[in-house]
């Protein structure tokens, strides 16, 4: 449809569930993963709309299967990323399950710098992983640090 907009939004461990620390501790600050979340359009005649967490919503597997800040992210390939585009819908997808009065205080955005790329590097080697399994690694060495 002409103007309409979908939003994919992909929920992972990161931080919140995944391992942190020396000890490698997991689900240091909880364990359920969610997504409350408000977007607010301004438009051109001043007017507000906004986006919210509803009972619109829905909720499927996409193709990251683990995202965790130390052991890292697996993507199973095979998972078709059309569902990003307009109309479409995750395989398996299914009505997001609502929890009303989970708020019970003031939800403020982590206050951090913004991303900035301070250098770039050519990679030493390039494999072309088969299908099945794909890692990355870059090599820096000291001379490059420099």
């Amino acid at each position: 449809h002409q103007g309409d907009i979908q939003l994919g939004v992909v929920v992972a461990d990161g931080r919140y569930r995944g391992h942190l620390g020396y000890v490698d501790r997991r689900a240091v600050y909880g364990s359920r993963l969610a997504l409350l979340a408000q977007i607010e359009i301004l438009t051109a005649d001043g007017s507000t709309q906004r986006v919210v967490t509803d009972e619109r919503w829905m909720v499927g597997h996409g193709p990251i299967r683990h995202a965790d800040p130390i052991h890292g992210e697996r993507v199973d390939l095979r998972v078709d990323s059309r569902w990003l585009e307009p109309g479409q819908l995750p395989p398996g997808a299914r009505a997001a399950v609502l929890h009303r009065g989970h708020v019970t205080r003031r939800l403020v955005a982590e206050d951090v710098d913004r991303v900035q790329q301070i250098g770039q590097r050519s990679a030493v080697s390039h494999v072309s992983p088969s299908a099945r399994r794909c890692s990355t690694s870059v090599r820096i060495s000291q001379a490059q640090r420099a």
